[in-house]
């Protein structure tokens, strides 16, 4: 046996996802196929890659270590695809470009999508989503991300973004981190509620959300005298299912639309504010761009610098 790349795919997504059921759905492979080809990885590597435990896949320090390759090995691999990919496309007359996109969940995506469309509708375009501020400014710096969609979250102590010479920037909206509760839910008095509001609110969190915001409504409910219980962690839709059925209270991005039966509801002192920018290889894009995300985003006055 050797190691490939396939071994390395397969480690990052247990590792990323926690779950062996939902890594076997991610790469294609049934469980137990999954499970014998990590059985066999983890004899040829002389070493236990992950703790298994009723809350999921912890990865062992010869796991952190494997997983560290993979971060940097499997997103060369697919840059490498996608530079190949586009060079036929480009023979066959199919495009006459091609720009890689990489955005942190957000709801300025499609401003920024919408804005290169107008401008280079000829073009080909790859946008992979997910990361965080660090990964993305290195997918940049090492030539693998030509454009991010960044976001910038106050209250939760998250690292400042990395400047990058010959890098354009510019701030595209402000949003922040709101309560999403049913329509059928009777909370507070008004249209703000505060952390006092919350009581013994039962709370379902999306993986989409940040660890530390999650901790931090949790933390602020009970400084304000609540006893908030989490009831859930799991997917988008499913905590949105949940929510909308009255099971409990989530939290958004304020960005975004509520989905159907539920609604935003802002929270009193909340520090949950977010910057959403991007970061772009000077060059690349110019003015026009920056016209058109004028337009294109609900923002307002925006502004841009260059970054050396």
């Amino acid at each position: 046996m050797e190691l490939e790349l396939r071994h390395l795919k397969l480690v990052n997504s247990i590792a990323r996802l926690g779950s062996l059921s939902k890594a076997s759905i991610e790469i294609g492979l049934s469980q137990p196929s999954l499970t014998q080809q990590l059985a066999k990885l983890e004899r040829y590597l002389g070493a236990s890659l992950f703790i298994r435990t009723p809350t999921g896949m912890i990865p062992t320090d010869s796991g952190r270590a494997l997983i560290q390759s993979t971060n940097y090995l499997v997103p060369l691999v697919a840059d490498l695809s996608d530079r190949f990919r586009v060079r036929a496309a480009r023979s066959a007359g199919v495009i006459s470009g091609f720009i890689r996109m990489a955005s942190m969940p957000g709801p300025f995506v499609a401003p920024v999508v919408a804005a290169i469309s107008e401008i280079e509708p000829e073009w080909g375009m790859h946008l992979s989503a997910g990361g965080n501020i660090e990964n993305l400014t290195e997918g940049i710096s090492r030539g693998q991300v030509d454009i991010a969609i960044l976001s910038e979250v106050s209250g939760v102590g998250f690292a400042p973004p990395v400047k990058i010479d010959g890098t354009r920037k510019i701030m595209i909206g402000r949003s922040e981190y709101v309560a999403l509760a049913s329509d059928k839910k009777q909370l507070g008095e008004g249209a703000v509620v505060s952390f006092s509001d919350l009581g013994e609110e039962r709370w379902i969190f999306s993986s989409c959300t940040p660890a530390a915001v999650r901790a931090g409504f949790l933390k602020l409910s009970v400084c304000a005298g609540s006893s908030p219980r989490v009831v859930g962690e799991m997917d988008l839709l499913m905590a949105q299912e949940l929510v909308r059925e009255n099971y409990g209270l989530s939290v958004i991005d304020s960005g975004f639309a509520a989905p159907s039966g539920t609604r935003k509801i802002p929270v009193e002192g909340s520090p949950f504010k977010i910057v959403h920018f991007i970061v772009w290889r000077d060059g690349l894009l110019g003015e026009q761009f920056i016209g058109k995300i004028h337009e294109f985003s609900s923002a307002g006055a925006v502004g841009s610098e260059i970054l050396s």
